[in-house]
């Protein structure tokens, strides 16, 4: 890994804010003996508004309902040498819909946990390249509540859930920037799942599926962070040294 040493505070403050605009972190390069931390995180809301056609030229009160959903999925990882980094990830997110031509609310709760594996490798003294592989089990549960958007006083409300397996290998390009800090550009993944739901009427589905998916609809940028394993430090000139190292293995 290149780092420079700090001369200016403010570079951290500006990569935060670069953090917010994309949220999201991605993979970062290696360096031998530190630990990795790296994620992403996402929040997105839609406002809808719906008016009942006038009764009698009178207008009815217009409903107001508000869709979002949110994921956060850190990960920590150790980085054995200069390509390879072994970790645990972690995944959190949820959505909340709303019907209101059937007055119904669908919340979901998603969650994915497992190992992952890195390899790195770079191409000069500022861009690498990267394979990041996550091997997740997958869990959550989808919560289906009628009356919820007009305020009925009788609500009912059913659930259904799942528990699968995902494996995903995403490749990228990063650049590193400094202090630890990198961007890193990815442009799909190529994954497979498999998914048994238990729905609430006691029957159950199993899917599988492949993706390959790659492009600019799936197009990410994301900051990484590097953490130095306590006595090691790397000055300026020293990404010179890891080339040299690189080579002989």
């Amino acid at each position: 890994m290149f780092v420079i040493q700090n001369k200016k505070t403010n570079c951290m403050k500006k990569l935060i804010l670069a953090l917010l605009a994309v949220s999201s972190f991605s993979a970062a390069n290696a360096q031998a003996n530190s630990w990795l931390l790296y994620g992403n995180a996402s929040y997105n809301q839609d406002k809808n508004k719906s008016t009942p056609a006038p009764v009698g030229g009178v207008v009815g009160a217009s409903t107001v309902t508000k869709d979002n959903s949110w994921s956060i999925a850190p990960g920590l990882g150790y980085q054995m040498n200069n390509h390879w980094t072994l970790g645990m990830n972690i995944n959190l997110g949820g959505n909340t819909s709303n019907n209101i031509a059937t007055d119904t609310r669908v919340q979901d709760r998603d969650y994915a946990f497992g190992p992952f594996v890195r390899y790195t490798q770079w191409i000069s003294k500022t861009f690498f390249l990267f394979g990041h592989m996550n091997i997740n089990v997958l869990s959550g549960k989808s919560t289906t509540t009628t009356g919820a958007i007009s305020g009925a006083t009788n609500t009912t409300s059913t659930e259904d859930s799942y528990n699968g397996f995902n494996p995903a290998v995403i490749p990228g390009i990063g650049m590193n920037i400094k202090n630890g800090f990198a961007v890193n550009i990815s442009f799909g993944s190529l994954s497979y799942s498999t998914i048994t739901t238990d729905f609430a009427n006691k029957s159950s589905l199993n899917t599988s599926s492949l993706g390959f998916n790659f492009g600019a609809q799936n197009f990410a940028v994301g900051v990484s962070k590097n953490f130095c394993k306590k006595g090691h430090h790397h000055g300026e000139g020293s990404e010179s040294r890891r080339m040299k190292d690189d080579d002989k293995e």
